[in-house]
């Protein structure tokens, strides 16, 4: 079994290696390749918590994912992109994005297309310690009745945590 987690771990180290050296859109491309089922990870969430997860990924991961937040914040990426984003956000600990937690969610909740404000929505669903995501969310009101709706159950649900 060691031997198994040291050859994974020299795997990790090469292909962090060899991303950096050749530049690759890796993350990228898994998110244009991500299909999103409710409750369930994606492709691209499990290739970047893997990354993250790792010493010597971690520091590529991020540089990864604020590339690929400043590409959905200026629009040079579809909605689609966008949403899986926000899917991995969801379903990795806050702290390994807490630099950016809080401008990943508050630019989500200002998106227009509906998936990623669902998937937005699911962040602060998610994440554990979500006290001042809650305040954002209290703020904000929702045009389409059913994410309406969504952020109001989780207001209900999570009621304690606004006091």
């Amino acid at each position: 079994m060691d031997y198994k987690i040291k050859d994974w771990n020299n795997h990790i180290q090469g292909v962090a290696e060899s991303l950096k050296e050749k530049n690759d859109d890796i993350f990228l491309v898994k998110l244009r390749n991500s299909w999103i089922e409710a409750g369930f990870n994606t492709v691209a969430s499990e290739w970047i918590r893997d990354m993250f997860e790792q010493k010597e990924t971690k520091e590529y991961a991020m540089s990864e994912f604020n590339k690929v937040f400043n590409m959905c914040k200026s629009g040079d990426v579809n909605e689609n992109i966008s949403a899986n984003l926000m899917c991995c956000a969801k379903f990795m600990p806050r702290k390994y994005i807490q630099g950016i937690s809080y401008k990943l969610v508050e630019w989500g909740l200002s998106h227009k297309g509906l998936e990623v404000l669902d998937q937005t929505l699911g962040i602060i669903e998610y994440w554990e310690d979500r006290k001042d995501l809650l305040k954002m969310l209290a703020s904000t009101r929702l045009k389409e009745t059913w994410l309406e709706e969504y952020r109001k159950q989780i207001l209900d649900d999570y009621k304690e945590d606004l006091v």
